[in-house]
């Protein structure tokens, strides 16, 4: 058998391994993965909700894609119930990245931890938001007063035409500055507007499913010029975004009162913390 013949047999292979890969491993059905990327390149930058839908619709409410680690891909009002809704735990799960390896060396916090840390600090958020009124009449009064005020100011702007989104993520983002930090920020202050900028360009830029392929080959880091991952504009975006939090956490820090009830959540945490560290107990593990 010549070089040829086998490389073809090698190919041939590989193509069948990769068509039929799902089902040797049992898992739902989905799009035939490439070797390494899987179907990394197969989705698109833009439009990626209306991808999923056409998945949806050719492989059924559960398929799986190679991103490029097999991710089982669960839509549906019922496929949803029966899994995340009524077995919530055994889907609670988060996939090691190394992109977050690098945002924050590891998985951290509610939205990527997994362990005993992860549901002590879910419990306590959400005790903490229901204390401070997240579901009752009070927090409905913040919303009422940011957008009567949203109101206002749209008024004066006398039908001039003007760039709505500002004025709606200030309402917005006040909102969750009053619970979190426990003020309202006047609406020509521009913090809210920056974190929000800051946001958008971290997670633009941790979707892209080229940053997928950084999973795979961690190696590709050197070369972020040649193949336009834009590392350091994440790095960069992602340090400002910790920069802000820590400044709110200092500057509550020096003026909080232990005696008081706590007004919002960043109080609410540091309270915690100051009770424990009297009772000789170090973290936050309730």
């Amino acid at each position: 058998m010549g070089l040829i013949e086998i490389l073809l047999l090698l190919v041939l292979l590989i193509f069948l391994l990769c068509y039929n890969i799902n089902r040797f491993l049992g898992l739902p059905p989905g799009p035939t993965p490439w070797p390494i990327v899987g179907n990394v390149l197969q989705m698109p930058i833009v439009g990626i909700d209306k991808r999923m839908m056409e998945l949806k619709r050719q492989y059924g409410d559960v398929f799986t894609l190679w991103l490029p680690y097999p991710t089982v891909v669960i839509s549906g009002h019922e496929a949803l119930k029966r899994t995340v809704i009524r077995d919530g735990e055994t889907y609670a799960g988060r996939p090691d990245t190394y992109v977050m390896v690098l945002l924050v060396q590891g998985n951290y916090g509610l939205m990527f931890e997994e362990n005993e840390w992860y549901r002590s600090q879910r419990r306590f958020t959400l005790h903490t938001l229901k204390n401070l009124g997240v579901g009752k009449d009070s927090i409905k009064d913040t919303i009422t007063m940011l957008s009567h005020r949203t109101v206002d100011l749209l008024r004066k702007t006398n039908g001039e035409a003007i760039e709505l989104k500002p004025f709606l993520t200030n309402a917005v983002g006040n909102v969750i500055n009053q619970l979190a930090f426990g003020f309202v920020r006047p609406h020509e202050d521009k913090e809210i507007i920056r974190f929000q900028f800051l946001l958008n360009e971290v997670f633009e830029h941790f979707n892209e499913p080229k940053m997928l392929l950084l999973d795979a080959c961690p190696f590709l880091r050197h070369f972020d010029r040649l193949l336009g991952f834009g590392i350091e504009t994440t790095l960069h975006g992602n340090d400002a975004i910790l920069e802000f939090i820590q400044k709110q956490f200092d500057d509550h820090k020096k003026v909080i009162n232990y005696d008081q009830e706590p007004t919002n959540y960043l109080d609410a945490y540091l309270h915690e913390l100051h009770r424990r560290e009297k009772e000789g107990i170090q973290g936050l593990i309730l």
